[in-house]
């Protein structure tokens, strides 16, 4: 079965089943194959059999790896989330600003 997965899913998606039309391969995300990553979207999982397209994983949003990541992915999070507010915070907001 062909799946879009929420967010929040994104750190439980393998224990999901999932099923091959074509192959008629049935099992767990965990076993299925990434593929095509799209960066700070998703990505693509594939039949480890045939590799027909079964359904996109979306990656997590900074509430979703607060709610349901490890303290490691957290602590990444909240690190990148302080970095990108401060070059925020540093960019010229007027055209007079700029040299």
């Amino acid at each position: 079965m062909e799946k879009s997965i929420k967010m929040g899913q994104y750190y439980t998606y393998n224990k999901q089943n999932f099923f091959c039309k074509k192959c008629d391969w049935n099992g767990t995300g965990e076993q299925t194959t990434q593929g095509d990553y799209i960066p700070d979207e998703c990505f693509k999982i594939e039949c480890p059999k045939c590799y027909q397209f079964l359904g996109f994983i979306m990656l997590p949003t900074f509430d979703d790896v607060e709610k349901y990541g490890t303290d490691e992915d957290k602590a990444r999070a909240r690190w990148r989330k302080l970095f990108i507010d401060r070059v925020d915070a540093s960019r010229s907001k007027m055209s007079e600003q700029l040299p």
